[in-house]
């Protein structure tokens, strides 16, 4: 019996070794590096050439090209001042029907970093979302890693993740992650991400708008309508609304704000973030308890420090100075609390403020908050709130 299951066993054996020598071998290309100007005159040529995973070094000098982006690649400049994508005169409209800079799409993970990323020339670079210039736009569920980079010069937009259903093309979702980034001049909105699923990471950047009369209501970062934000360590300011439908009036006016969640998704954050010069600094609209929001410093926002509207949500362990109004909390159609848990509010006209339209608004402050309309020393006050500073 066993010599009979022995041959047959010693002849598979054979037949196996005989396959494997004379099937190919089966190789993995390994990824390429493209080098820009050197292998490719421009940055988009070099995209169009590249294969999944490759990464494109572009040396320094201005690229005056849109990029189309969608495979996954790596793209390192030789540094943010000395390697520039500027927008050209004649702009295309990408998958939106709007025109970008960059644009990011189908599932594609890009990684950028080392690049300032310039709008056009003065200062007409569109009158609303659906026309005006976006400097990096993440679309069809892409993601973009942005690091040690710029955006500047004149775009409607720096940054736009997803896509709001109620616009044409929407809704899309988006994901980036953007740190060491500099962001400056936007007229509209620096960094904003929209619909359920897209995600939002900002952290150790700065963003800083442009002085823009013709547009009432700017944002710095807005994270909404299901869209889930991580906004961290970074500095956000000047937000001012000079356009006459702007003001003080919380309820009948328009303010420019520093940083938006609407509707944001659960487990979302915004914390250890510098929010000075804003018209206003933080707002939280809906879903209660989406977000933590805590160790941010609010200074100097002309109108109000932070906003709770149309849910509850708890401020802890913050500063605010300076300003209108220190929180307020606004209900039109839900119930609405903002707990202050350790917050100190010094320095301002109105320490809080409740604004019932269609519900009840309430500020509940809860031990250990300090609420003054006087001028303090912040570092006077005792209660210990570390806040580590960018590095």
């Amino acid at each position: 019996m066993k010599k009979v299951l022995v041959i047959p066993l010693l002849a598979s054996m054979f037949a196996l070794m005989v396959l494997q020598t004379t099937l190919p071998a089966q190789t993995s290309r390994a990824a390429s590096l493209i080098t820009v100007p050197t292998d490719f005159p421009t940055i988009q040529s070099a995209i169009d050439a590249a294969s999944p995973g490759d990464t494109i070094k572009v040396l320094p000098g201005t690229y005056t090209e849109q990029l189309t982006i969608s495979k996954s690649l790596t793209i390192i400049g030789s540094g943010q001042t000395v390697t520039i994508v500027k927008a050209p005169d004649v702009l295309e409209p990408g998958i939106l029907g709007i025109p970008n800079i960059i644009e990011i799409s189908d599932s594609a993970t890009v990684t950028m970093k080392g690049f300032t990323i310039k709008g056009v020339e003065g200062d007409s670079c569109g009158t609303s979302p659906l026309d005006g210039l976006t400097a990096v736009s993440v679309q069809e569920d892409a993601t973009i890693h942005l690091d040690s980079s710029a955006i500047d010069g004149c775009n409607f937009v720096a940054v736009r993740v997803g896509f709001p259903f109620f616009l044409p093309g929407g809704p899309q979702v988006g994901h980036a992650t953007i740190t060491r980034t500099e962001v400056d001049n936007y007229r509209f909105t620096g960094i904003a991400a929209f619909t359920e699923g897209s995600t939002l990471t900002v952290s150790r950047s700065s963003v800083v708008a442009a002085e823009a009369p013709e547009i009432a209501g700017q944002v710095g970062i807005v994270f909404e309508f299901g869209a889930k934000g991580i906004i961290t360590y970074n500095k956000v300011s000047e937000n001012l609304c000079n356009n006459p439908a702007c003001g003080p009036d919380l309820l009948n006016e328009i303010q420019s704000f520093g940083i938006i969640a609407l509707g944001a998704d659960e487990g979302s954050v915004i914390s250890y973030n510098d929010v000075s010069s804003n018209d206003g600094g933080i707002a939280v609209a809906g879903n209660s308890g989406c977000c933590k929001i805590d160790h941010n410093v609010l200074t100097n926002n002309r109108f109000v420090g932070v906003v709770v509207q149309d849910g509850e949500h708890t401020i802890s362990n913050t500063k605010i100075s300076g300003g209108n109004v220190g929180v307020a909390a606004i209900a039109f159609s839900v119930d609405t609390v903002a707990t202050l848990d350790r917050v100190i509010i010094v320095g301002t006209i109105t320490p809080t403020q409740e604004l019932s339209v269609g519900a009840t608004a309430e500020v509940v402050s809860a031990p250990r908050s300090v609420l003054t309309t006087q001028s303090a020393t912040l570092a006077s006050i005792p209660i210990s709130m570390p806040l580590p500073l960018p590095t």
